[in-house]
């Protein structure tokens, strides 16, 4: 029962807020006028057209311009994205390329500055990063679809998202305050100043919402509804001493949900969820060519999930220790390699368990300009948790840039992701039991990209064909739902994204999306997406720092879905075009 909550997708946004849009009208699309450097796809800094993955960057104009509030908000403008919720975690996933079959997020790896944002209990309960993330700190968002395992290991399955942070350059401060319908209030400040050696940035935010009219019917058909009330509270910071990084993350959400299981109880139920992530970084430079970085980082998800007459938590925490090599042989070959050790535990109450492990990983990645033109990369990553079998992910492609202005790649990329400590140990029959003989899912993807970069237009093309087997998918076995490998899954799809900057004061931004996918039964749209998206927005800057824009999100009906689930439409009825 996977609902989107209802939006206003024609959006008309006057924003009169200068410091946030202009210094002068010259800084409007600094960045996307300039080449902007990326850092996820390889952990270096390098431009979008050189980097091994197909990338969009956000900027942090352009989420001002739109006027987001959260994360899933500026996520859902972005190309081949379906953001969206279910009847226990609201506004809790991200899709990327139609790949959806449970309401956690753990086909996509959160980061932060480049940090893991991990939540393992059950791998991606991230309502705190979506709707709680202070906004005003958001330099600019990296989005790699596709695998990013070589690099990052479990979770990087579909896709990763980095957050870059503000940083204190100079000295800044901001504020906002705003509302809505539904009794909807919300109020942050941000904050930069710079000290001899570094600086100090950090945002906070609250908001709150009496909550929209949820109405459907239930596994057992009976009709319920509730206001789903949500309020957070939230703060984040990025702060830099010499060769010294610190960055930080809390958020403290309040939903409303139906119930753990989706069936209407007496009254709403509350769901809280507490977040926090800390990383504490070291980068040392021997010499122009060679530097070694080193890493701690800590997440900790405390999950008070609504359980039928019981109070239940579900928290997990990781501690991530990782080291990478930064190099360049020959003045032309770049390499980056590194391991990492992640201990993970989590306890889950009131079943008194407390189950634990540890997730290695080693990984190598070089990349040299065969010819002026040609750009060539490989990588592996090799990944070994505790009582699984090590599997090793490789990466391989071929960057072209036939002119300044136009390109194409060639790649090709495998991922992998452990089964987390609740899909092996849970144990509350008959709601959800876990499966200690789970094997990791595992993903094969190609992408074929072209694009073209000037100063007025942006755009590309990809096409995309991915392989899922192992697949990690719940069903009943002996009356009781537990977690089982379902098999294998493929999907194909063609990504067309672009922007137009004919001035600094006009953009135009657009992106279409068709994905379509079977199982290994045949069964086409197995995962309950809709096989096409078009997303449009136009954005003007007039004078005194007024901005108007105006977006449109348009989503495509689903598949035939009775073929996966045939209670599905006896339940609810099929979603229609949005």
């Amino acid at each position: 029962m996977a609902t989107r909550r209802p939006a206003a997708y024609l959006m008309f946004i006057c924003l009169a807020q200068t410091s946030l849009v202009l210094g002068e009208t010259g800084d409007v699309f600094q960045f996307l006028q300039e080449e902007a450097k990326v850092t996820t796809a390889s952990k270096r800094a390098e431009s979008v057209q050189d980097a091994p993955g197909i990338i969009t960057v956000i900027t942090a104009d352009e989420i001002h311009r739109y006027g987001a509030q959260n994360v899933a908000e500026i996520l859902q403008r972005a190309p081949s994205i379906y953001t969206l919720g279910s009847y226990l975690y609201p506004s809790n996933v991200v899709s990327m390329r139609g790949d959806l079959e449970t309401h956690v997020d753990n086909h996509v790896l959160w980061l932060i500055n480049g940090r893991p944002v991990r939540e393992v209990a059950f791998g991606g309960v991230n309502v705190g990063l979506l709707t709680s993330f202070p906004v005003d700190l958001i330099d600019h968002i990296e989005i790699v679809r596709g695998p990013g395992s070589v690099l990052y290991g479990s979770n990087a399955y579909e896709g990763v998202i980095n957050i870059i942070t503000k940083q204190a350059h100079e000295k800044d401060a901001e504020a906002n305050t705003g509302g809505g319908s539904f009794g909807t209030g919300y109020g942050g400040a941000m904050v930069a100043l710079p000290l001899k050696d570094g600086g100090i940035a950090g945002a906070a935010r609250y908001s709150h919402s009496d909550g929209w009219l949820y109405s459907a019917k239930d596994e057992r058909r009976a009709s319920g509804s509730f206001y789903t009330q949500e309020g957070d509270t939230s703060f984040a910071t990025a702060d830099t001493y010499k060769d010294l990084t610190v960055t930080g993350f809390y958020s403290d959400n309040h939903n409303v949900t139906m119930n753990s299981i989706p069936i209407f109880v007496a009254g709403a139920t509350p769901l809280n969820t507490i977040k926090a992530m800390g990383d504490i970084g070291y980068k040392h430079a021997f010499n122009e060519n060679w530097s070694v970085g080193v890493n701690e980082t800590y997440n900790s998800t405390q999950i008070n999930t609504p359980f039928p007459g019981s109070d239940a938590q579900r928290n997990g925490t990781s501690i991530l220790t990782e080291a990478t090599i930064y190099g360049k042989l020959l003045d032309k070959i770049n390499v980056v390699t590194g391991g990492s050790g992640d201990y993970q535990e989590t306890e889950f109450v009131p079943e008194n368990l407390h189950p634990n492990e540890t997730l290695w990983s080693y990984y190598a990645q070089a990349d040299f300009r065969l010819m002026r033109v040609l750009k060539v990369l490989g990588g592996m990553q090799y990944n070994k948790p505790e009582g699984i079998p090590g599997h090793v992910s490789p990466r391989a492609g071929l960057i072209a840039n036939f002119t300044p202005e136009w390109g194409s790649k060639l790649l090709y990329g495998e991922a992998y992701r452990a089964p987390y400590l609740g899909e092996t140990h849970f144990n509350e029959p008959p709601i959800l039991t876990g499966n200690p003989t789970l094997l990791p899912e595992m993903i094969k993807t190609y992408d074929a990209q072209i694009f073209r970069q000037s100063r007025l237009v942006k755009s590309s093309l990809t096409y995309f064909n991915s392989e899922q087997n192992e697949r990690i998918s719940r069903a009943v076995v002996n009356g009781n739902v537990t977690y089982v490998n379902s098999g294998e899954l493929f999907s194909q799809g063609l990504e067309l994204e672009g922007t137009v900057t004919p001035n600094n004061r006009l953009s135009l931004t657009g992106s279409y999306t068709y994905q379509t996918n079977r199982d290994q039964n045949g069964v086409h749209d197995a995962t309950f997406m809709p096989n096409n998206m078009l997303k449009t927005g136009v954005s003007y800057v007039a004078d005194a720092g007024i901005t108007a824009s105006l977006f449109n999100t348009y989503f495509g009906e689903r598949g035939d879905v009775s073929a996966v689930n045939p209670t599905v439409l006896e339940i609810n009825p099929p979603q229609q075009s949005l």
